[in-house]
């Protein structure tokens, strides 16, 4: 029998979801995963703390969380960069944000956003935040300027006609396995790291197969799947780690947005589940 893992994602037709969504990798490990989708915010550390869910693939909440005492563990990151700046095409330049409305997607992205963009002489505080989630449609319409979006919006947004200003850096990890630290889950936190890291090389070998895999399981929009997948396969980390560099850079953003003091990044990440990743 499969054992079911519960992973919680702000949106379901993510393709950073795809990684999970490729069952011959869990069912080799014997596992199952749902979905739950829980939009952004505190719902996601939330339910890791409330047993909702074992997992998590997203990292911005759960870091914050990390520096307010609550015993977060990135165990692997599976896709590095992916969030990209999309404005209404009359949007020319980064300069031109200034007294524009901009979603701005989370705020540890957001907070190396305004580095790059202040080193490019814009006035981040001039840029003015969209209120709620801002879809490309959102931008297209006037709703706002320009947007941080993720796949398969990126590709939505390619086909409205707006125009891509810049996409975050390599450096910045987008998706991971995320949990809670709880030493009797390490046989299961181990499968996972497996599973989720066959699923990474067997969709780099067989993207094509994820684009079905998209539609169905993730409900995108057939007309964007296949743009969408291709975009998060280039982005996938087949490694599972990042540098202690950029370990060091996560935590001092999440310690500038909550203003809590930086803790040691042992405290957080931790990659020792990769080095037997393909053992028992």
């Amino acid at each position: 029998m499969l054992r079911e893992i519960r992973v919680a994602t702000p949106h379901r037709g993510l393709t950073g979801n795809l990684v999970w969504m490729i069952r011959e990798a869990f069912e080799e490990e014997g596992l199952r995963v749902r979905l739950v989708t829980l939009g952004a915010g505190p719902a996601i550390v939330q339910s890791l703390q409330c047993h909702e869910a074992e997992y998590t693939n997203v990292m911005a909440g759960p870091l914050m969380a990390a520096l307010a005492g609550i015993p977060v563990r990135v165990l692997m990151t599976y896709q590095n960069r992916g969030w990209q700046m999309w404005a209404h095409p009359t949007v020319a330049q980064p300069k031109q944000l200034e007294g524009k409305r901009v979603g701005r997607g989370s705020p540890l992205v957001w907070r190396y956003v305004e580095r790059r963009l202040s080193q490019e002489g814009v006035d981040v505080s001039a840029i003015h935040g969209h209120e709620g989630v801002a879809s490309a449609r959102d931008v297209l319409q006037g709703r706002a300027e320009a947007a941080l979006l993720l796949a398969p919006m990126t590709v939505e947004a390619r086909d409205l006609g707006l125009r891509q200003l810049f996409e975050v850096a390599e450096e910045m990890p987008t998706f991971g396995v995320v949990a809670l630290a709880e030493t009797r889950q390490e046989d299961l936190d181990r499968r996972v790291v497996r599973a989720v890291s066959h699923s990474v090389h067997l969709l780099q070998e067989r993207w094509d197969e994820g684009v079905e895999i998209a539609v169905r399981e993730l409900q995108v929009p057939s007309q964007w799947a296949e743009g969408a997948v291709r975009e998060t396969v280039a982005r996938l980390n087949p490694t599972g780690v990042i540098s202690e560099e950029v370990q060091r850079l996560w935590i001092a953003l999440a310690s500038e947005v909550t203003g809590l003091a930086a803790i040691p990044i042992s405290q957080v990440f931790d990659f020792r589940m990769l080095d037997d990743k393909l053992g028992g």
